[in-house]
């Protein structure tokens, strides 16, 4: 698990509660309450590389309007690498909705996050087990 960092556009107005690491944070707690997978101290013991982080990307123009006139678009992006030879298997981006109160902001920040989860948690759907070939003649 990597923590790829954040931004922090508002350094003395912040507009989402728990710093530049609170995606990092959020997203190491879902995963070990998840328990499909376990964090290890280090890359080369991993099955899978997780990165995240929070980012808030400046929009202008049509971009701005078309975002409901904000002039910025925060989101949260995982990447999930192949430990071995570094090979980007999945990447999600999960935009962060807008809120004029900072408690609908935070919500919507948690709600993200579940988002990015359900995204990872698609991917271990299981196929049916094959039947025991060890059975056959």
């Amino acid at each position: 698990m990597a923590n790829a960092g954040g931004e922090a556009p508002w350094k003395d107005n912040a507009q989402f509660n728990g710093g530049v690491d609170r995606s990092y944070s959020q997203f190491c707690g879902a995963l070990k309450t998840w328990g499909r997978y376990e964090l290890v101290g280090a890359p080369a013991d991993a099955d899978r590389l997780f990165e995240i982080q929070f980012t808030v990307l400046s929009v202008a123009g049509d971009a701005a309007k078309a975002s409901g006139g904000r002039p910025y678009d925060p989101q949260s992006r995982l990447i999930i690498r192949d430990p071995k030879t570094s090979a980007l298997l999945w990447a999600f981006t999960e935009h962060v909705p807008w809120a004029i109160l900072q408690g609908n902001r935070d919500k919507n920040f948690d709600r993200t996050l579940d988002r990015i989860m359900s995204d990872v948690k698609g991917l271990t759907i299981q196929s049916p087990a094959a039947p025991d070939r060890a059975d056959k003649p």
